[in-house]
């Protein structure tokens, strides 16, 4: 009797302690599972952030590239209508200062060394007195000081870019300054003809385009 009270307890400790263990062990392995499940889903947010900015790096090259091409466009349409536009224009050449320019083929210029080129329009001269009243387009180089800088203020200036050369430019007037080193290039109109006044507005803006810093 006292032996199968002793078997039976044996046998219930056993039973028990299998239990425990099967517990413990299913304890551990949704530990286990858990740890894994949190690991996986860190690993896969860190991917999917990693993907999700490699996407965004995509988007912004092409929004980049796409801008480029845009600006090329553009310029290769200008270029065009300005090729168009001075196409039998004639070429002014100052190796001396090392730069060029066009000019309509109607237009009269000379070139002098303090004042290297003047261009007006010869439809003009049967209205005018004397050469010195034509008003004109006007290409100055100085090496030196520039005289009319000093009745200007930064306020008065604006940059801006045309192709590889910087400009800068008087507000509101057709007066444009290029500098290279200590030389600068003045490209601006000379209204010297009160009582018959030349809109050079737009020939000014396209002789512009044309100006080269050889």
């Amino acid at each position: 009797m006292i032996r199968d009270q002793s078997f039976n307890f044996i046998q219930d400790k056993r039973g028990t302690s299998t239990v425990t263990t099967i517990i413990i062990i299913f304890v551990v392995s949704l530990l286990f599972a858990g740890a894994s499940g949190g690991t996986t889903f860190y690993l896969l947010d860190q991917q999917f952030k990693i993907q999700k900015q490699d996407l965004q790096d995509q988007i912004d090259e092409l929004t980049k590239d796409k801008e480029d091409i845009k600006k090329e466009l553009e310029a290769t349409k200008e270029k065009l209508a300005e090729k168009s536009e001075t196409a039998d224009w004639k070429s002014y050449t100052n190796s001396k200062y090392s730069y060029s320019i066009k000019y309509p083929m109607d237009y009269r210029c000379e070139a002098t060394n303090d004042n290297p080129l003047k261009c007006w329009p010869n439809d003009y001269t049967v209205h005018l007195r004397t050469v010195d009243s034509y008003s004109k387009i006007q290409v100055a180089v100085y090496t030196g000081e520039v005289p009319d800088y000093k009745k200007y203020t930064a306020e008065n200036f604006e940059e801006y870019e045309k192709g590889s050369t910087k400009f800068t430019k008087v507000k509101d007037k057709s007066d444009v300054y290029i500098k290279k080193g200590s030389t600068t290039y003045r490209i601006f109109i000379e209204m010297e003809d009160r009582e018959h006044p030349t809109d050079f507005t737009d020939i000014f803006k396209t002789m512009l385009s044309t100006f080269k810093l050889n």
